[in-house]
């Protein structure tokens, strides 16, 4: 006699939770002076953490590996950093399960823009144009400044151009100093002397034989 029975067995089965990392400040929408800094956060997942394995790292690149131990709940900052950074983060269970997070960019600039200036003339128009750099958030606008007998550039008192080109009509005799600033997105500025004009004003004369001559303006 045959004695069939249906059995039901049940399975279980767990999902596998590795480490969970998170950040305080996940990166940032726009360039900032200044340093940065965020908080790692470590959480369970299945298996105790384990806390040896805590790893740490800033980069321009987002798959750099992390090297530096860091504690789960501080913050870590970035100084004196300019370009785009990430903040990698690695954590692992006592499993060997382990978990790699990557922040949003962090976006930084702590230099100040750079470049030179030339200046031409024509005999009336000092013309100046700029050729500037920044390595981080690049540059907002430019500031023109002309001075006659003076060739010390101040820090105030600048005509602000989105233009990197700018022209100065000159009248009076003298020696005209161009100064140039260059300003970044975060407010860095770079003062230049672009260098000195020497305007004259033309001198007409008649010699004894009644011709007319005209001394040329030069300019330096």
């Amino acid at each position: 006699v045959s004695n069939n029975s249906d059995h039901t067995i049940y399975a279980h089965w767990t999902k596998t939770i590795n480490p969970i990392i998170s950040f305080g400040t996940n990166g940032n929408s726009e360039y900032v002076k200044g340093n940065v800094s965020s908080k790692i956060i470590v959480s369970k997942g299945n298996a105790e953490l384990d806390s040896s394995t805590y790893k740490y790292i800033y980069s321009t690149s987002n798959s750099a590996t992390p090297n530096t131990s860091f504690t789960s709940g501080n913050s870590y900052t970035l100084e004196s950093a300019t370009g785009t950074y990430y903040l990698i983060a690695k954590a692992c269970d006592v499993d060997g399960k382990c978990t790699t997070e990557v922040s949003n960019p962090f976006y930084v600039d702590n230099e100040a823009p750079y470049g030179v200036a030339d200046l031409s003339y024509d005999g009336s128009t000092i013309s100046v144009n700029v050729t500037g750099e920044d390595n981080g958030s690049g540059i907002k606008e430019y500031g023109y400044l002309i001075q006659n007998n003076n060739t010390t550039c101040p820090t105030s008192g600048y005509t602000s151009s989105i233009n990197s080109t700018y022209r100065f009509t000159v009248s009076d005799i003298g020696g005209y100093t161009i100064c140039v600033k260059i300003i970044d997105k975060v407010g860095h500025e770079t003062l230049i002397s672009a260098g000195t004009i020497q305007h004259e004003i033309p001198i007409e004369y008649t010699d004894s034989g009644e011709h007319s001559y005209v001394i040329p303006i030069t300019g330096t």
